[in-house]
């Protein structure tokens, strides 16, 4: 009788113990990984000639997005704001050459496309995870 209470209560501690490491382990969430990174690609807008782009988004107690837009080798300045994610789509407000313009884009594994527009002008982005 002593071996079977001393048994049960070795097996209740190991359990608790386990589900102490369990809840110690921190937990991905899924929106994150799905967005974090950089992304690397092109635009093409109706309001001249396209470029290469990149998108880089973090997150630590809120989504950051930082945009580098160039066509030929001339930087086109971009500055982001309001970022919001839900489901697979992120969409934020930015500020290109005196243009503000309301983007989103899907994210569909290591693919986002999406678009933006700025008034008259727009733009369409396909990017890759780098």
């Amino acid at each position: 009788m002593i071996r079977t209470i001393a048994l049960t209560m070795a097996l209740v501690a190991s359990s608790v113990h386990g589900a102490r490491a369990q809840a110690a382990k921190p937990v991905r969430d899924s929106l994150t990984t799905r967005f974090v990174g950089v992304w690397d690609g092109s635009f093409v807008t109706n309001h001249g000639p396209g470029g290469g782009m990149q998108v880089t988004v973090a997150r630590d107690t809120a989504w950051k997005v930082s945009i580098e837009m160039a066509h030929d080798d001339q930087a086109i300045p971009t500055r982001v704001t309001d970022v919001k994610v839900i489901g697979k789509t992120i969409s934020w407000t930015q500020d290109v050459m005196g243009m503000t313009c309301a983007a989103s884009a899907v994210v569909d594994g290591t693919s986002m496309t999406g678009d933006a527009t700025c008034g008259q002008a727009s733009f369409k982005m396909e990017l890759q995870r780098k």
